[in-house]
């Protein structure tokens, strides 16, 4: 009875000794976990301060945890230690760089599998002294091989996103063959590792088979080491553009997710979704799956939540909801104020071009100064790549200062896309580049460049890596239509492009006010109009009036915006049918 309980708690203090009083709780502690009931003897353990009995005991959970993605009973349980016993004790150490890989906090992790790996040497090392058949110091819980093998999972996950893929093939194949089944999340994640490493090799369909024929023979496909090998295989048909295998991959992957109540998953699901039809340029239905993901930030990786909020962002600002976007970013804060000292720098980046597009150029330009992080240390399997931003943001200010800090930031970005296999990145920089060489009026490199990004792109039916590059990217692909339309089934694609631009849906009225009308260009704009109406290229207009071709593509932008148009072919009939120019031109 409750009362009788409580009676014999008020009076133990009088009756035994505190010897006495930690041998029962050690007793009850021994009891309740005989009976299954960790938690209820993890009590009796911090209460007499037995921290080694209580980490031996938090660290027989940890297997359960980590498989149910129950992260936050990870980070609770190890809220009952000191820093200091945490680190004498292998296990816990490796239930904090579990934490943080889930919030993708590479530096620390790499700091925590380093401290882990020296301890099982220095362990190893001791039993081959004294040749002792026991299990190593600090490994009676989680064996040392079991250790060992989490640490190459997290090993292979740093090698991946720092573009290591030949030594992340390595350590995670070692990792997937030395884990116990019943370490379903560990052995998932060393499989994703692997598969996704071995399509950054330019295995593709090597990495497709091994994924498929392992999910076919795991007898239980729908819990978490099933859904990481689904996960996996819908990233790398992203990463090679095959974004339709992609959907149908997320879509199966999140169903079992949401069965099973796997928060972790769920968020991975909503992940590939919205970037499936977000370049599919269905931005409704990309925006509703972004704000699954985003209401469960967190309870999802840190990472994908980034992306998600980021990219929430940006759609709500294309569909005109920018009331909305500054509440948006303010989730970010949020996410990143308890568990870190600086802002990402994916965060600013977006941060900087939003700035842009609001017309603060110097902010923008700030930043885009300021971001000098080596592309070699940035993983590019992301959206929201800040080096892509800084080159946008570059090539939007059009000076000619910048021209070559943009030409290296193409050159590196599309070189490292290539060498890793990622065609969905090098789509987007090679739509970039094809615009970027309009600009410098290098026509036949921007037709070359244009039909390589359109070649690669057809299988997967991008549509919004082009259509967010404007009427430029309009005026190319049309320019080059009679030839690329010749190709099978790339008319067909091409088409589909053209349609899926923006049309004019408010033209300007003509008035017979002749010198109101020509008020809506500047005097050098007025100029450039006509060389443009003379079917001059950038570089000869540049040379013509003396000044950069980005300065020229700078006005051009303007004089299509303010006679609301898509092509030079279409400024120079509007600007006739206007009065502006006559029709000697």
């Amino acid at each position: 009875h409750h009362l009788f309980r409580q009676m014999l708690f008020s009076r133990q203090r009088f009756y035994l000794s505190p010897e006495q009083n930690e041998q029962f709780h050690q007793r009850a502690a021994a009891w309740l976990i005989c009976q299954g009931q960790k938690d209820d003897a993890l009590g009796y353990l911090i209460t007499v301060q037995d921290w080694t009995g209580a980490a031996k005991v938090v660290e027989s959970q940890f297997r359960t945890l980590l498989n149910a993605e129950d992260f936050q009973g990870i980070k609770r349980r190890l809220g009952y230690f000191l820093e200091d016993f945490i680190s004498t004790r292998p296990g816990l150490l490796l239930m904090q760089a579990w934490v943080a890989h889930f919030e993708l906090r590479l530096a620390l992790v790499r700091s925590l599998t380093a401290r882990i790996q020296a301890m099982l040497d220095a362990a190893l090392q001791q039993n081959e002294t004294t040749k002792s058949c026991d299990p190593l110091a600090g490994f009676e819980i989680i064996s040392h091989s079991v250790v060992q093998a989490n640490v190459w999972v997290m090993d292979s996950a740093w090698y991946f996103l720092t573009n290591q893929s030949s030594q992340a093939v390595s350590v995670a194949r070692q990792a997937a063959e030395t884990l116990p089944e019943n370490w379903l999340f560990a052995r998932g994640n060393s499989m994703l590792y692997l598969g996704m490493s071995m399509c950054m090799e330019g295995r593709y369909h090597q990495s497709v088979e091994l994924l498929m024929e392992t999910y076919n023979r795991w007898q239980d496909p729908g819990r978490t080491y099933g859904l990481r090998l689904l996960f996996c295989l819908a990233s790398i048909h992203v990463l090679h553009g095959e974004l339709e295998l992609a959907r149908q991959t997320a879509v199966h992957m999140l169903r079992d997710a949401l069965a099973f109540n796997l928060p972790l998953m769920q968020g991975w699901g909503y992940y590939a979704l919205w970037r499936v039809y977000q370049e599919w340029n269905q931005l409704e239905r990309a925006a509703s799956y972004l704000q699954r993901a985003v209401n469960q930030r967190f309870t999802s990786n840190l990472f994908c939540s980034l992306e998600s909020i980021a990219s929430y962002v940006l759609v709500q600002y294309t569909l005109g909801y920018r009331e909305q976007t500054q509440q948006s970013l303010d989730l970010f804060q949020d996410l990143f104020g308890e568990k870190s000292a600086t802002t990402p720098a994916t965060v600013m980046a977006l941060n900087a071009w939003l700035k842009l597009k609001g017309g603060h150029r110097e902010e923008a330009r700030r930043w885009a100064e300021s971001f000098t992080t080596p592309i070699t240390e940035q993983s590019i399997i992301w959206y929201h790549i800040p080096h892509l931003y800084k080159a946008k943001i570059l090539m939007e200010l059009s000076e000619p200062e910048t021209g070559q800090i943009v030409d290296q930031l193409l050159d590196e970005i599309q070189e490292l896309a290539e060498s890793t296999h990622n065609t969905y990145t090098l789509v987007r920089v090679l739509a970039m580049r094809a615009v970027w060489h309009h600009r410098q009026g290098e026509s036949d490199m921007a037709q070359q460049t244009l039909a390589r990004a359109l070649r690669l792109a057809r299988p997967g039916w991008f549509i919004l890596t082009f259509v967010e590059q404007g009427p430029e990217m309009l005026e190319l692909i049309q320019s080059a239509m009679p030839h690329l339309q010749k190709e099978v089934d790339l008319g067909e694609y091409i088409d589909k492009l053209i349609v899926e631009f923006p049309k004019s849906t408010d033209p300007l009225p003509i008035t017979s006010n002749l010198d109101e009308i020509k008020t809506l260009l500047t005097e050098r704009e007025h100029e450039v109009l006509e060389l443009l109406a003379k079917r001059l290229s950038i570089k000869e207009i540049s040379a013509r009036l003396y000044i950069a071709p980005s300065t020229v593509q700078q006005h051009t932008h303007h004089i299509y915006r303010k006679l609301n148009v898509n092509n030079k072919r279409q400024a120079v009939a509007r600007a006739i049918e206007l009065g502006i120019l006559s029709l000697s031109h």
